[in-house]
């Protein structure tokens, strides 16, 4: 797999680390074994995967939990002052 040059940038919320693994929602949700409205809450800070299922969700958007975690603090902290 080529490298380019947006795959090298930090992602800091949920919907990046989707977006920068090429899925829909859509397909994340299929993948993940969740429904489409679970992931659009999860991406609008709305709610969060139970934590039994991250290290599920972690490899279907090929990142490390290091990676995953920040991500949803992230996004559930942008949700909450906005």
């Amino acid at each position: 797999m080529e490298l380019r040059e947006k795959d090298l940038e930090p992602v800091w919320d949920l919907r990046g680390l989707r977006e920068r693994a090429n899925m829909t929602q859509s397909e994340a949700a299929a993948r993940m074994g969740y429904s489409i409205p679970a992931v659009n809450q999860w991406e609008k800070g709305l709610t969060s995967p139970a934590i039994d299922k991250l290290p599920k969700i972690a490899a279907v958007l090929d990142v490390t939990m290091d990676e995953l975690v920040p991500a949803l603090i992230r996004t559930r902290r942008r949700a909450s002052s906005g």
